[in-house]
């Protein structure tokens, strides 16, 4: 029975040592790719673009395989449409959406505050079939709701 027992233990002991390896080995692998992905050309360009974005309202960050978009809170309209395709990337990659949220949220540190803005995954189903990804930051209800009413309240003007 204790044979039974300190076998279990080795097997277990050695599961969670390949799971480690496997997970360093990944989170460099990772690392490497993001690491080649900011120094591009293409995240450059995008992190410029983005950059002069900071002042305005930004209602949504929705990041897929094919570009970036991000729209405005009021007045509500499209204020960057960024495409991979037509800024270096000439292939659509399915991991690049998410290596580009998560530099995004690195970058932008008011992407990543949960106070203020929500990330979500969700699914998109291109005309082929194939399923891929997309990344959306939203801005929470709560800080809209100051941010419209503040827009919208009368301001005293003094000539």
């Amino acid at each position: 029975m204790q044979t039974l027992a300190v076998l279990g233990m080795f097997v277990c002991i050695s599961a969670a040592v390949a799971m480690l390896t496997y997970c360093s080995y990944s989170n460099k692998k990772e690392t490497e790719r993001m690491a080649l992905l900011r120094n591009s050309p293409l995240y450059k360009q995008l992190y410029a673009e983005m950059k002069q974005l900071t002042h305005l309202a930004v209602d949504q960050v929705r990041v897929e395989s094919s570009g970036v978009v991000v729209t405005s809170l009021d007045p509500s309209h499209t204020l960057l449409q960024y495409g991979f395709k037509g800024n270096g990337n000439c292939r659509r990659n399915a991991e690049i959406a998410g290596c580009i949220a998560q530099m995004l949220a690195q970058d932008f540190t008011i992407l990543r505050e949960k106070e203020t803005y929500a990330l979500t995954r969700y699914r998109v189903y291109r005309l082929n079939g194939k399923r891929e990804y997309g990344y959306v930051f939203t801005m929470r209800r709560a800080l809209k709701d100051r941010i419209l009413e503040y827009q919208h309240s009368p301001q005293l003007r003094i000539f």
